[in-house]
């Protein structure tokens, strides 16, 4: 398996992360809203969210796509798309 710079597994592993807190938190609000609005009636209320909790899910989607494009601006991404990104994604993982 090739190497891999150090910072460009650091990208990957801050999209990972930024990934997962934006997920996170959706699925928190998510089943939060499902305990207040249970009834299948209650379908557009369930999934209209105020607009604090919006806004939070819109910064977290802008982190993540801001560490995707960091990654896509490292010099040696070029190199890793040469490769599979299954590769990619392993060498992450083991570097975790």
């Amino acid at each position: 398996m090739p190497d891999f710079p150090d910072d460009l597994l650091q990208l990957q592993r801050n999209i990972d992360a930024a990934r997962l807190a934006a997920d996170t938190y959706a699925q928190a609000i998510a089943d939060e809203r499902r305990v207040q609005f249970p009834d299948d009636e209650q379908i557009v209320e369930r999934q209209t969210w105020p607009a604090e909790q919006d806004a939070e899910l819109n910064r977290l989607r802008a982190a993540y796509e801001a560490a995707t494009r960091a990654k896509r601006a490292h010099p040696g991404f070029v190199v890793a798309e040469d490769f599979d990104l299954r590769k990619v994604a392993r060498a992450v993982e083991a570097a975790s």
